[in-house]
């Protein structure tokens, strides 16, 4: 617009040979105005005389140079970005290979520390395990010097249970034998009695025999009290025994649940910088797993110390085996998964029990083979004769040997 404004004030614009088109040529941020001059042709034909450059201003003849200068400008200025451009590359390609050469002293630096940092922590777990396993050998030193201590005390209150028990059968033995004096005292007047009785009725002999059995009657009595008081001493001992065992038993299952209650609900952890066992630090205790056997009774199997009882657990939940074998095999094949291998498997055992299955209209079809015992289709030998049905091949033992 400018230049076009100083033409018309100056008067050079011709129409005639002359005709001034503006156009926008953009190259990155700078905008240059570009000036064609064209000869009209139906005007005039040929190059520019001279007559013609002096009929012209300076400011025309200007214009007619104008393009190759805005050409020259945008090609120096090419070639300036290009330079800029690759130092602008060589110094960000240098960057990144100074920061390349600083991270890698920091990872380097890192791994040494990191290392250094393992050993010092491998050296003070090795230093808790060591006091970790000198607390439990003073704990054990403990615990036999209590047992000890128990099981002195246990043969001291033994021992004062069998003095005591020994005085009261001394005790027994001697009213024992006091009643069976006296008992012998009264047999003795009453024989007595009776043998004036028999002689005065019968012969002597008769008489003989009578205090014969008097005393053998007598004397099977005396055995038979002898041999009942032993009996209950007997019995009296195997009780106490069975009932010091049975007590044993009981304080022995007792310490063996508070023990497993402990442990299924704490855990080895970090505290305070010691690692160690603290109790009640799991969100719930570890669930008891429950199986059969091939009885069908149940037994209860727990994974924390790896074995099974028959007797029901009460310090946690117990879950039975299908629930996990439902979920890995969820987890593994889908949802549902378990349920349909399951129902599968109650299929193809009721198909080998019936011999056949059943269509959807009650109509029963024979089986042509059978499921193995791992599930496996096995087909039997035979062919479908013309009525569609199928006939297994007979079995023949032996050869056509007798034929030869």
């Amino acid at each position: 617009k400018h230049t076009m404004k100083k033409l018309k004030k100056s008067g050079s614009e011709h129409p005639d040979f002359i005709e001034i088109d503006k156009k926008l040529a953009k190259t990155g941020n700078a905008v240059y105005p570009t000036l064609v001059v064209r000869w009209n042709p139906s005007q005039r034909s040929g190059a520019l005389t001279a007559e013609d450059l002096a009929n012209m201003s300076e400011e025309a003849i200007l214009n007619l140079r104008l393009p190759q200068i805005v050409a020259q400008e945008y090609a120096k200025k090419i070639e300036q970005q290009k330079k800029e451009r690759e130092e602008k590359e060589l110094s960000f390609k240098k960057m990144l290979q100074e920061q390349q050469k600083v991270e890698i002293e920091k990872m380097q630096k890192s791994k040494s520390g990191t290392l250094k940092s393992i050993r010092d922590k491998m050296k003070e777990e090795n230093a808790l395990k060591a006091e970790f396993k000198k607390s439990l050998e003073e704990e054990r030193r403990l615990r036999e010097l209590h047992e000890s201590m128990n099981r002195k005390s246990a043969a001291k209150k033994a021992e004062e249970e069998n003095l005591r028990e020994q005085m009261r059968l001394k005790q027994l033995e001697d009213f024992q034998s006091m009643r069976q004096q006296m008992e012998r005292l009264q047999l003795s007047d009453s024989l007595k009695l009776h043998e004036e009785q028999i002689r005065s009725l019968v012969g002597r002999k008769e008489h003989q025999e009578c205090i014969r059995r008097e005393q053998e009657e007598q004397r099977m009595r005396y055995l038979e009290g002898r041999r009942k008081i032993i009996e209950d001493r007997e019995m009296e001992i195997i009780e106490k025994e069975k009932a010091k065992k049975e007590a044993a038993i009981k304080e022995a299952a007792a310490t063996r649940d508070r023990l497993q209650a402990r442990v299924r609900k704490g855990n080895f952890r970090w505290h305070g910088g010691k690692y160690g066992f603290y109790d009640d630090v799991r969100a719930a205790p570890v669930d008891w797993i429950q199986y059969e056997d091939a009885d069908g009774k149940p037994y209860y199997f727990d994974p924390i110390f790896n074995v099974s009882q028959y007797r029901m657990p009460v310090d946690a939940n117990i879950v039975h085996h299908t629930v996990l074998e439902r979920a890995e095999y969820d987890a593994v094949h889908g949802a549902g998964a378990y349920d349909i291998k399951q129902a599968e498997i109650k299929y193809k055992d009721e198909f080998n029990r019936n011999g056949g299955t059943y269509d959807t209209h009650g109509n029963f079809h024979p089986a042509t083979g059978y499921w193995d015992e791992n599930y496996e289709w096995v087909q039997y030998e035979g062919f479908v004769n013309e009525k569609g049905k199928f006939v297994k091949y007979a079995k023949v033992e032996g050869d056509l040997s007798f034929m030869v």
